[in-house]
């Protein structure tokens, strides 16, 4: 039988989980719809890059998530390697790789 101290630390227990666990679904959650966002938007663009176009994208949430403050820097990491996909996509279509994905920067 549980003591009233034990049930004491386990409702405290449970409420710093449910207090902690709030903002860190908010964050996985900002991050999985910039995410889902810079995938709809440039898929069309790199129909035929598609499965590196989500290696890119979960490199920069990779390396997002190490800073400590991911909803803040992969917006603009995802950005900026996505756009370096692209300018790579670009050059192999103007070097006649075979590639003819059409882009709109």
């Amino acid at each position: 039988m549980k003591t009233q101290t034990e049930n004491n630390q386990l409702a405290r227990s449970a409420a710093l989980k449910a207090a902690c666990l709030g903002p860190c679904e908010k964050v996985l959650d900002r991050v999985a719809g910039i995410r889902e966002a810079l995938y709809a938007e440039w898929r069309g663009m790199l129909a035929s890059q598609e499965r590196v176009l989500r290696l890119v994208l979960s490199e920069a949430e990779g390396l997002a998530w190490q800073t400590g403050v991911p909803h803040l820097v992969f917006p603009a990491l995802a950005e900026e390697k996505v756009r370096a996909l692209a300018r790579w996509n670009t050059r192999q279509n103007t070097l006649g790789t075979g590639r003819r994905t059409v882009l709109a920067d």
